[in-house]
């Protein structure tokens, strides 16, 4: 395996939950501090925390933290719409996945026997209810037509980094646990690359994802115009200010 391929398949995994988590804080912190996007920092950021140590971590089961992920992301995205979303019955909606999720996790890690392999069902489960999700969002984005270009919209361009996402990877999700168990009847180095690479093409849909939301915040960035610029350029064009009474 070359150290491009090697640097896919275990370390650009936790590089794109970085790069989304600087670039969704440096949004929340600049432009927008709507609780909705204080609680994704949130839960991105222990999302990368959990990536960056499976990272590091070589020769044991990362299985369990791997768990912890999807039902980080689950919620979180839950979370997420509950706040964007103002009508009631989006907003309960948008609860149904992450709760679905929880108590999946619960019956499959707390209360059973963990088992040790990747858990496909987990992640389908969550990534079948964030696209769900995404798709509400966008019958909302276009039942609430407003005069803002999309294009400076930082919700839609997180939804569709989502959707790319989950989307793409759905089929690894789908059959990782299945070629896992195949191969661990035969276990070889040859078979164990294949694995290794399968969830490299993972790694490469969730770095996409992270340059989309990085695009979006230096597109946002560089053409909103801030109020404190158009005192500013009134004042620079000689436009007397009307005092209020």
């Amino acid at each position: 395996m070359s150290i491009s391929e090697r640097f896919i398949s275990y370390f650009l995994e936790g590089v794109a939950y970085c790069l989304s988590f600087v670039s969704i804080l440096i949004y929340t912190i600049k432009i927008n501090r709507e609780t909705q996007f204080k609680i994704l920092t949130g839960f991105l950021f222990l999302v990368t925390v959990i990536a960056v140590k499976i990272s590091v971590r070589k020769g044991v089961s990362n299985s369990l933290l791997y768990s912890y992920i999807y039902l980080l992301n689950s919620v979180g995205w839950s979370l997420f719409f509950f706040f964007l979303f103002k009508d009631p019955v989006r907003k309960a909606i948008s609860l149904v996945p992450g709760l679905i999720t929880l108590i999946y996790f619960i019956q499959k890690v707390v209360l059973s026997e963990f088992d040790r392999v990747f858990d496909s069902i987990g992640y389908v489960i969550c990534s079948t209810g964030i696209v769900l999700l995404l798709f509400l969002y966008f019958q909302y984005l276009l039942a609430n037509v407003k005069s803002e270009r999309l294009s400076m919209n930082f919700n839609f361009w997180l939804s569709c980094s989502q959707l790319v996402y989950n989307l793409g990877a759905f089929a690894i999700f789908l059959t990782y646990n299945h070629f896992t168990l195949r191969i661990l009847d035969d276990y070889t180095p040859e078979k164990r690359s294949i694995l290794t690479s399968l969830w490299g093409v993972h790694n490469l849909l969730l770095f996409l994802s992270s340059i989309i939301i990085l695009i979006a915040l230096v597109w946002i960035s560089r053409n909103r115009l801030p109020k404190n610029n158009i005192l500013q350029n009134k004042l620079a064009e000689g436009t007397p200010m009307i005092k209020p009474n």
